[in-house]
């Protein structure tokens, strides 16, 4: 399970760009599962907004604003996400991957660090 979402937290990076729809971007990580036997397992997003969120949420709204497979959000450059590569409960074990990714000029970035670089497997 790590290897897969590890693959599918890659999948969301390189498809995030300027342009895409959230749900392009919630397709390259449900690909990813569906090629690792898992067609069955269906998240509600990969990924949310975040950034400034105003009362009466952290959101900034009364919803979250994710990377949804039916969603027709535009990405943008200078948008940030919470990426969340997240297999729970497959019935074949468990794993998690949760970073902060920025899409900059330069392509989407993680943000989320050690000491040694980014957070990604």
């Amino acid at each position: 399970m790590a290897e897969v979402t590890a693959k599918a937290f890659n999948a969301v990076v390189k498809a995030l760009r300027p342009g895409a729809r959230a749900r392009e971007i919630y397709a390259a990580w449900q690909g990813v599962a569906d090629e690792a036997g898992l067609s069955h397992y269906r998240r509600h997003h990969c990924g949310y907004l975040v950034g400034i969120g105003q009362p009466p949420s952290w959101t900034g709204g009364n919803s979250v604003t994710g990377l949804r497979h039916d969603s027709d959000l535009e990405i943008e450059t200078g948008m940030s996400f919470h990426i969340l590569s997240w297999l729970m409960g497959t019935g074949r074990g468990d794993d998690f991957i949760s970073n902060t990714v920025l899409l900059s000029e330069t392509g989407a970035e993680v943000l989320t660090r050690t000491p040694t670089g980014p957070i990604v497997r």
